[in-house]
Order: structure tokens, then C-alpha cells, then sequence
């Protein structure tokens, strides 16, 4: 691993250790492309409040999607609160 971005060979030993790892990995945008559609036909389900997601299992993982940040959340942070 590489500055903390699993390889696919990673990726596959975390799949197959035991206990599996659960771990989560941002997706480029451009892989985005395959998923598209089926992230469209979801409806959003809030997680927390301020926190909205959709959500979606494929064969080998689950799919969890956020909209992108505002540019008020963007300069605040995650969670909103100013510096």
C-alpha cells in the first residue's frame, strides 16, 4: 500500500483474510461511470443528521455514495462547525 491507497492485489488480501477487513476506499470519478445508473434509481437515507448516503451491495462489496459538498461545507469541514 502506498501512502494509505490499497492496491487491487490489497484490496484482495484484506477480502480474503480472516476475519475479513472491512475498510472504506474513495472511488475516481471516472469509475463512477459504471455505477451511475443504479446510484440514480436510489433514493438518499439520512445516517446521521446533515449526513445523507445511498447505499447498495454489489458481489463483492458495498456501494455508499455522498453528494458532493457545498462550498460552505467545503471550507467548514465535515462537520459543519467553522475553524
Amino acid at each position: 500500500m502506498d501512502r494509505g491507497i490499497p492496491t487491487k492485489k490489497d484490496l484482495e488480501a484484506m477480502r480474503q483474510s480472516d476475519p475479513p477487513v472491512q475498510y472504506l476506499v474513495g472511488t475516481p470519478k471516472g469509475s463512477l461511470k459504471k455505477l451511475e445508473k443504479k446510484l440514480l434509481e436510489l433514493p438518499w437515507q439520512a445516517v446521521r443528521q446533515g449526513v445523507e448516503v445511498k447505499l447498495f451491495e454489489t458481489r463483492t462489496r458495498t456501494v455508499c455514495a455522498r453528494p458532493e459538498p457545498g462550498p460552505t461545507e467545503k471550507r467548514n469541514g465535515p462537520s459543519g462547525a467553522g475553524n
